[in-house]
């Protein structure tokens, strides 16, 4: 098992561990969501769909996401049309930039 942590500036501290059987993020030291080992579990659960949907939502730019989270512009657009899966630990910066939850950000 691997553990990363890092403090995220009004998000809060944020901890990734990777597992035999997933990535778990922590948000300050409440779990948020359990990524499967298997990448295309995620992105079979329509999180570009998610993060377009509560973007649009929020009334955000995706050059706004992309300054807020600290992705390029394009990072954003490849993730809202499905050709590039975000990170685990992305899930909890974009989710907190839009004020949402990771699972509401999933679809």
């Amino acid at each position: 098992m691997s553990v990363v942590e890092q403090e995220l500036p009004g998000v809060g501290a944020l901890r990734v561990e990777h597992t035999a059987q997933g990535t778990c993020l922590f948000l300050d030291d409440v779990e948020v969501v359990l990524v499967p080992a298997s990448s295309s579990a995620l992105w079979a659960s329509g999180a570009g769909v998610g993060v377009r949907k509560c973007r649009r939502k929020a009334g955000m730019s995706q050059a706004v996401l992309a300054e807020k989270t600290g992705v390029s512009r394009q990072t954003i657009v490849s993730w809202e049309r499905g050709s590039v899966q975000p990170r685990a630990r992305h899930l909890a910066v974009v989710a907190a930039a839009l004020n949402v939850s990771v699972a509401e950000l999933m679809g």
